[in-house]
């Protein structure tokens, strides 16, 4: 079975073609579709539900001045990371909400089959602040919390060999 998707294309934008559209009528300023013709529906991603109770691990954690705490939500079969929370000593600040919005997207992640393997090399060595020295031995030094965070679930749940190397202090 054949099926047609029809798209729009996305040119790049620049200050210059804003304004350009700022004088423009509002009519017809819209590229027309294309058509893209498929051999198969692309299968819609399967999200992976959890039980309404479930086991987790806390773990405390110190970046820089920062401290906080990292809770992971474990599949009942398996035991891997289903879904993790963040939970910052400076509750309602901009880096708080920041990590639950990284922790929610992570947490999707895991839920629609992203390999742990592929979100702890994307976000290790991720480098802003708050960022330092940690207490603890096994990381020593993080670049931001979000690698503190990655390097912690590889060191946790994935074999040595997946870890990848660990960015050094600078």
């Amino acid at each position: 079975e054949r099926h047609v998707v029809l798209t729009r294309p996305r040119p790049s934008r620049t200050v210059h073609d804003e304004e350009i559209d700022a004088k423009a009528p509002s009519r017809g300023t819209r590229p027309p579709p294309t058509t893209r013709v498929t051999d198969a529906p692309e299968p819609p991603a399967a999200r992976r539900i959890l039980p309404t109770e479930r086991q987790s691990i806390t773990h405390k954690f110190q970046v820089g001045a920062m401290t906080g705490y990292l809770t992971v939500g474990l599949y009942p079969d398996d035991h891997m990371p289903a879904e993790i929370f963040l939970t910052m000593g400076k509750e309602g600040g901009v880096v708080s909400g920041l990590l639950d919005a990284f922790a929610t997207a992570f947490s999707f992640g895991l839920q629609y089959g992203v390999p742990l393997q592929h979100l702890v090399g994307h976000f290790t060595g991720m480098s802003f602040e708050p960022r330092g020295h940690t207490g603890n031995p096994n990381i020593p030094y993080a670049q931001s919390i979000p690698d503190y965070v990655a390097r912690w679930l590889a060191l946790r749940f994935l074999p040595a060999a997946d870890e990848g190397p660990a960015p050094e202090a600078r």
